[in-house]
């Protein structure tokens, strides 16, 4: 197929109007479609302050919860009031809690 200079242009105009995903947020959600447990999670912001800051491996998780194990114990938040950061592949990603709480089976389909 040949492009002619007013194909050029209505490509332009096209790519202009749906601004691609930044990397950051490609990596948010693939790891939001994805499997949590045995990731390394650290809990960026928290309703509760005694939650925030801390850090672990997610070790269960159900429709509204991580559990998490820090090492000297095993902590359950509940998701839609946390932002955690995940880290996968050495990146860390900053995901809402509101955004994964959904049952994980069903993530996958509702993460977009």
């Amino acid at each position: 197929m040949r492009l002619d200079n007013v194909n050029r242009e209505r490509l332009a105009v096209a790519r202009k109007g749906t601004p691609s995903p930044s990397r950051m947020e490609r990596d948010a959600r693939s790891i939001a479609k994805g499997e949590l447990i045995g990731l390394s999670c650290t809990i960026a912001e928290s309703t509760d302050p005694r939650k925030r800051g801390l850090a672990g491996v997610v070790v269960d998780e159900t429709m509204h919860t991580l559990t998490i194990d820090t090492g000297s114990r095993v902590v359950m938040v509940a998701k839609p009031e946390c932002s955690f950061r995940f880290e996968a592949k050495g990146r860390a990603v900053e995901v809402r809690g509101a955004d994964i709480d959904v049952r994980p089976e069903d993530r996958i389909k509702k993460v977009r």
